[in-house]
């Protein structure tokens, strides 16, 4: 039920009594948003004015409770006290002049004239001819308070003028100033004022405001500090002092600068707010909810508590009550683009990418420059496997902070996973730039630098990441890496051991130790640390492709420097032509099998996960583990196509990554092999044993223009596939295709090992 003036009044009187003057002053305020004139609530607002020594606003107020209610006598009083306090002598002398002819008889009225005759000033003192007419003083007010700041200001300039070293026109004038974003002139009106009434709260709060806003901290500190000096219960001093504070990473005395000024006013809802802030930041998480909680109750439509709240409790790994506030947030404040972010955050870390991708997309439609969000943004789609737009999403928060160097750092990740090493160089440079303490930095620099065959660039970046954080078990494991590549052995060996001090259970370091005794010809060493590696982490993929290999030369007495030797498969192999063609059959059900699993479609498999040949219309495996399926349907057909190849190559073989593709017209691949870091390793050698194989379940629509012809190169032979045709050839040979018709084209693809 909405409040009569009356009873408003009631309650401002009661909150001025008790002692809460900023609510008791906002519900003066609030009755002369209604009714200007109301004689009582400009009475006691200029009390409460007069007591922060506001005088000229307070001058305004008495003025007009007198004009209304000229009976009052203690109008009269409060007014000629303002007008003494404010040296606005000779107008004090006419007000008392003006009081006695209307009859007012009063002690206090007398000695307020004895107070002005001891002190030995006349009403031809200089002080009354510098004050601006009355009229003036009360246009420049009423334009202020009511937004004409063009009038405001215009007056206010012509008044300080006039009369310069009078304090109301400089301090009205710096205060429009910096609304209207004139930074520079309102430190100048405000420092004026400042001369001219040293003892003006009001005037230092506001040259305060003004060099907060500026970002000139410790000045704006020492502002409110003069501020409370002359008014020590000015609450919004001590809030705003807080916030500079905290700003200033001065929690402890910003914690206190916020409680007093909830001590002097319990209702101060923006200092609860602000309080809350203080108390995230220094991790006391369940005071910051209770601050929050508190500003929401005495101002249930403050969205910005709402927010806040919201990043404590995901901080506090409530997620469903965060997203609970920061919903309420946007419903209170709609064009918000902090609640939108940090809901957009909330939803990410509850794996609702969906979500949060709008929710980061609506913050950026309402602050298109929100590097942050453009950052987080780019960080939903590549989790989505949508590595095009997470690229454009990180160069946009580029643009908008040149300097935010997880941004240059995820675009350099996205950047190696699409085989774009150059640019993804360009990207690590920048972050170590920007952040030269920053290990991981090094790290993915040295990667870049290693896949590009600067050797010599990667082990000083990796030593730069030791450097940094000596227990960064990767840094040591890379440079490992890096040194056997420069064919310093030993070196590596200790790289890969000092990983495996600072963390022994690190299987990628016994893995490249296996690999490294391989090198050096204990092979026996070399199978133990593989062994070791495949214990710790089964997942390990080429680790088990490493130690089936080994483990096959081995058995058969081969070295790693001949693989072929005289051994009687390798020369089946070398005695065929390839590409090598053969047929199968084709079940219906493979077919049908094949569209009941989960997969991807190719225009959004951007190389998220690494680079990949594939592009356009159609869809394709989630993963490379075809085989693995629990269809029987399925996993018949692989037995089936092992078997085939282990019948024509006689030898055991070791399938490492299996997958279907299902193309619609405008899919195809560019041209690729089907080698690995591994498979391209001199030393190693695997590259000539391993071979790609392609099983065409359903052709397609072959009377395109592009009827997808798989096309090899070196030397170049192109064939035109059809149904249950297997094509085998070396995983190393370049190869391309693309497919125009408009039928579904269904293949099975394959890259094994000959052991």
């Amino acid at each position: 039920m909405k409040l009569t003036i009356d009873q408003i009044l009631n309650k401002a009187v009661l909150a001025h009594r008790e002692g809460s003057l900023e609510d008791a002053e906002r519900l003066y305020r609030s009755i002369l948003q209604s009714d200007p004139q109301h004689p009582d609530a400009n009475h006691n607002l200029g009390l409460i004015l007069q007591s922060a020594e506001a005088f000229d606003s307070a001058l305004l107020h008495f003025k007009s409770a007198v004009e209304v209610k000229p009976e009052m006598d203690q109008f009269w009083l409060s007014y000629i006290d303002a007008l003494i306090n404010g040296n606005q002598i000779g107008l004090a002398r006419d007000m008392i002049e003006q009081a006695g002819r209307r009859g007012f008889i009063s002690e206090k009225l007398d000695k307020l004239a004895d107070q002005l005759d001891s002190e030995g000033v006349n009403s031809n003192a200089n002080s009354y001819s510098s004050t601006p007419p009355k009229e003036q003083l009360m246009e420049l007010a009423e334009a202020y308070k009511n937004g004409r700041h063009d009038a405001a200001e215009e007056l206010a300039l012509s008044l300080s003028n006039q009369y310069p070293d009078h304090n109301f026109s400089w301090k009205i004038l710096g205060v429009v100033l910096k609304l209207t974003g004139r930074a520079s002139g309102a430190v100048s009106a405000g420092e004026k004022s400042v001369e001219i009434t040293p003892s003006d709260a009001e005037a230092h709060f506001n040259l305060g405001n003004t060099f907060k806003d500026l970002g000139r901290l410790e000045e704006a500190e020492a502002c409110y500090r003069e501020a409370i000096k002359w008014n020590p219960r000015l609450a919004q001093a001590h809030n705003n002092m807080g916030i500079v504070l905290k700003s200033m990473d001065k929690l402890g005395e910003a914690e206190e600068s916020c409680r007093r000024a909830i001590d002097i006013n319990s209702n101060f809802t923006e200092a609860y707010n602000n309080l809350g802030t203080i108390y995230q930041d220094l991790g006391k998480l369940d005071e910051a909810q209770s601050s929050y909680e508190m500003a929401i109750v005495l101002m249930p439509n403050f969205a910005a508590a709402y927010c806040n709240l919201g990043n404590t409790l995901k901080e506090l790994q409530r997620w469903d009550k965060a997203e609970e506030n920061y919903k309420q947030a946007i419903a209170l404040a709609p064009e918000s683009p902090l609640a939108y972010h940090h809901l957009g955050v909330t939803l990410e870390l509850l794996g609702r990418l969906a979500e949060a991708e709008t929710n980061f997309t609506r913050a950026i439609l309402c602050k298109p420059d929100y590097s942050q969000a453009h950052y987080n943004l780019g960080r939903v789609y590549g989790k989505q496997g949508r590595a095009e737009e997470a690229e454009k999403s990180y160069r946009q928060a580029i643009v908008f902070d040149s300097r935010f160097a997880d941004a240059h750092n995820n675009l350099g990740v996205i950047l190696k996973k699409m085989d774009r090493l150059d640019e993804a160089e360009v990207c690590f440079k920048q972050v170590v730039g920007l952040r030269p303490d920053f290990a991981e930095g090094y790290v993915n620099l040295g990667s870049i630098q290693q896949g590009l065959g600067k050797l010599h660039d990667a082990r000083k970046s990796y030593i730069s990441a030791i450097d940094l954080q000596p227990q960064l078990v990767e840094a040591h494991n890379n440079l490992g890496v890096t040194l056997k590549e420069l064919g310093r052995l030993g070196e590596a060996e200790s790289s890969y051991l000092r990983a495996l001090k600072f963390e022994p259970s690190y299987a990628v370091a016994y893995s490249n130790l296996g690999l490294l005794q391989y090198l050096i010809g204990d092979i026996e060493a070399s199978l133990a640390y593989l062994r070791k590696a495949d214990k710790l982490d089964p997942t390990l993929h080429s680790n088990k492709v490493i130690m089936t290999i080994l483990q096959s030369r081995k058995a058969a007495g081969r070295v790693h420097s001949d693989i072929s030797g005289s051994n009687a498969s390798f020369s089946v192999l070398k005695s065929h032509q390839y590409p090598l063609i053969l047929n199968r059959g084709v079940e219906s059900d493979l077919i049908h099998s094949l569209y009941e699993l989960d997969s991807v479609e190719l225009d959004k498999f951007d190389n998220s996960r690494g680079f990949d040949p594939r592009f356009g219309n159609g869809e394709c495996s989630e993963d490379f583990d075809l085989f693995k399926s629990e269809n029987p349907v399925i996993q018949f057909a692989g037995q089936d196509l092992v078997s085939i190849v282990k019948g024509i190559f006689k030898t055991d073989i070791l399938v490492s990554e299996s997958f279907f593709n299902i193309l619609g017209a405008g899919g195809g691949t560019i041209p690729h092999t089907h080698l690995g870091e591994l498979d391209r390793d001199k030393d190693l050698s695997f590259g000539d044993q391993k071979y790609s194989l392609v099983y065409y379940l359903s052709v397609g629509d072959q009377s395109s223009s592009d009827p997808g012809i798989l096309e090899l190169y070196n030397p170049r032979h192109d064939v035109l596939p059809e149904n249950g045709m297997i094509i085998i050839f070396p995983a190393g040979r370049e190869h391309s295709s693309k497919y125009g018709g408009d039928k579904d084209r269904i293949m099975i693809g394959i890259n094994f090992y000959c052991l």
